[in-house]
């Protein structure tokens, strides 16, 4: 079973986050982004719901999302490297964050 799911949705590219898909799972996901990466974050949007934060690597925009249907990281297709990266590391280093 895959870890992670990278896809292209409408204008934006999608990593669905397959093991860590709860409200809870959001901060692990974060530490996981900020250890391995140093990730930035330059907004967080917390409701009952949902989660949304805004974050940046190396000048490179893009979010972390929650919704019912589980954690995504969102970003512009012209990305594409770069999320493909992040997914591959996800799916190798995933284990230490379920």
């Amino acid at each position: 079973m895959n870890k992670v799911n990278l896809k292209k949705e409408k204008e934006e590219l999608v990593l669905d986050i397959i093991p860590l898909s709860t409200y809870e799972d959001f901060d692990k996901i974060i530490e996981y982004l900020q250890n391995k990466y140093n990730v930035s974050i330059s907004k967080k949007l917390d409701g009952p719901d949902m989660r949304i934060w805004y974050l940046t690597l190396n000048d490179v925009p893009f979010k972390l999302y929650n919704d019912p249907y589980g954690n995504s990281l969102i970003c512009s297709p012209t990305n594409d490297s770069f999320m493909t990266k992040i997914a591959n590391n996800f799916e190798n280093d995933l284990e230490n964050y379920v």
